[in-house]
């Protein structure tokens, strides 16, 4: 991040980090798009970096690294060999998705990760983002968690020991959020040396309810996205629509 650029001046410069993006059908997937297209619509210059998927806009780039993906070949090869005790595939794809890292990241202001430094899908995905916190002027980095194998009740032994076990550790660098209170919770249990902070996942309500222009602008004058409760009713005030008794209802 350049010092003398402050993003108090500016828009956010927000890269988001995940294994896979739309077409890929998931529920990180889904709300990593929600995030992106909000974020640039209230004005942040966003930035995607995925493993798999499609450039699903042309609002802001969404960048595609095979080599980032849950199921590279590569990477399970990798996998297997460290399983050995062979860790020389495992680190040289490190240094070349670190690599990757650094070209993307180079002018970010912050970086969030969904899932990628807790779950065990691409471990030199994870070690890479893990270094790119000592990069001197780089961004801050948000691991934002989802899930972790550890809540398993009987997560698989290997995941207990070197290199996977980097997957237990937090880092002084790293900001943790987390989805829920209850999954704030859990993972405290796992990692109590961090704070971490809830911040829900999110949809865009006009996205999710098909609404045009128009009705995108009246939702905004009249507040309707930030109210507790919406009720509508689709009918013209006429006597006999009886209105009356939908208000009595929900005053009571």
């Amino acid at each position: 991040m350049n010092n003398t650029d402050q993003p108090s001046q500016r828009p956010l410069r927000i890269g988001i980090l995940h294994y896979s993006c739309p077409p890929v059908v998931g529920g990180v997937e889904e709300i990593l798009s929600q995030h992106a297209t909000i974020l640039h619509r209230l004005g942040q210059h966003i930035s995607v970096l995925v493993g798999m998927g499609e450039v699903f806009t042309e609002s802001f780039p969404v960048r595609i690294e095979p080599v980032l993906g849950s199921q590279n070949k590569s990477i399970t090869k990798a996998h297997e060999r460290s399983n050995s005790g062979d860790y020389k595939p495992l680190k040289r794809l490190t240094n070349r998705i670190y690599d990757i890292l650094t070209d993307w990241a180079q002018n970010l202001d912050v970086v969030l990760a969904h899932n990628v430094l807790h779950m065990p899908f691409n471990l030199p995905f994870t070690l890479a983002l893990r270094r790119l916190t000592a990069l001197s002027g780089g961004p801050v980095i948000v691991s934002w968690a989802h899930d972790s194998p550890y809540f398993e009740p009987a997560p698989p032994e290997y995941l207990k020991e070197h290199p996977w076990n980097v997957l237990h550790r937090t880092h002084p660098a790293i900001h943790y959020v987390t989805i829920s209170e209850s999954r704030k919770h859990r993972f405290q249990e796992l990692y109590a040396d961090v704070l971490w902070k809830v911040i829900p996942n999110g949809i865009d309500p006009a996205g999710f309810f098909y609404l045009d222009e128009k009705s995108r602008r009246l939702a905004e004058e009249l507040d309707l996205f930030g109210r507790d409760l919406v009720v509508v009713q689709p009918s013209r005030i006429t006597p006999r629509k009886n209105l009356e008794l939908s208000i009595h209802i929900i005053r009571g």
